[in-house]
């Protein structure tokens, strides 16, 4: 996890994706969720990071394309949490 600035990390595990947190005065806000694939070391990341998962409040999907939102659903399995994408992106996301 790389610091970019005060309340902004950038998750460098998501294999060639980029993915953020943001710290913010409710929790967090993941910007993109990389790969399903990536998704256990994305978590592995935060919490070397000092973040628990239980933290992240929203994820915001900057569009439905698997590198960037596939790792969105196993957030949600694990962990009830809002998901904001664009609704044109939506039956991409959950198909």
């Amino acid at each position: 996890m790389q610091r970019l600035r005060e309340g902004l990390y950038l998750l460098e595990s998501g294999a060639d994706v980029n993915a953020y947190l943001i710290e913010g005065p409710r929790g967090l806000t993941m910007v993109d969720s990389s790969y399903a694939r990536s998704w256990e070391a994305l978590v592995h990341e935060m919490e070397q990071g000092g973040f628990s998962l239980n933290s992240v409040e929203q994820i915001v999907l900057t569009h439905g394309h698997r590198d960037h939102a596939g790792g969105a659903a196993h957030l949600v399995q694990r962990h009830r949490v809002r998901v904001f994408a664009h609704p044109a992106d939506i039956p991409i996301i959950q198909g």
